[in-house]
């Protein structure tokens, strides 16, 4: 379905022609593959359809197919090959600003001793699920608005905080959560540095 005025959506001034943060897609056709040498943005890979192997930093080599997700830390080599043709959704942020949001992920620190980190996929849940599939609509539509794609990303992570357990979250952000480092520095002051996403 489209816009009903897509002159005044284009003419805004928050109306970016490409994203460095948010959400984007893309249709990956079997055998293609990317490498990164180092990423500069969290990475958040939702396949939506199809199958991918990834590789990131010195682990192995591990596949994922539709209904699954990866989270690839910024700072590190990132390479992929699709395995079958499909849909897949990538969201990239350098920063959580909410503060609900990141005294949630900031309590993560606390249960981060009761998992052991493996790389590996994780379940895209029904209600991310539905999330994606209208965030999926307003790529399509070409709603490049930067308020919209900030306000996604913040939605994506209450989606976490609310339908995925502690113990999932902390799993899955390990690479964000468990570091030694002052938190609140590592994860959500990268911004200052003006570090953007180049694809």
């Amino acid at each position: 379905m489209g816009r009903f005025d897509l002159q005044e959506h284009l003419s805004c001034s928050y109306y970016v022609k490409t994203m460095d943060e948010g959400f984007r897609y893309f249709n990956g056709k079997m055998g293609e593959s990317m490498t990164t040498k180092r990423t500069i943005s969290n990475q958040i890979i939702f396949i939506i359809e199809g199958e991918l192997e990834i590789t990131y930093g010195t682990f192995a080599a591990v596949k994922g197919c539709s209904g699954q997700m990866f989270f690839i830390p910024r700072y590190t080599s990132l390479e992929y090959t699709i395995i079958k043709e499909g849909l897949f959704i990538v969201a990239s942020y350098n920063t959580v600003t909410h503060f609900c949001i990141t005294t949630a992920i900031s309590a993560l620190s606390k249960t981060i001793h009761q998992v052991a980190y493996e790389f590996k996929p994780f379940e895209i849940k029904e209600t991310l699920a539905s999330f994606l599939n209208l965030l999926y609509v307003y790529i399509l539509d070409g709603v490049n608005c930067r308020h919209i794609h900030d306000i996604k990303i913040e939605e994506l992570f209450f989606i976490f905080k609310v339908y995925y357990k502690k113990e999932e979250l902390a799993a899955f952000l390990y690479p964000m959560v468990g570091t030694s480092l002052d938190f609140r520095n590592k994860v959500f002051n990268y911004s200052s540095f003006g570090f953007r996403l180049t694809s």
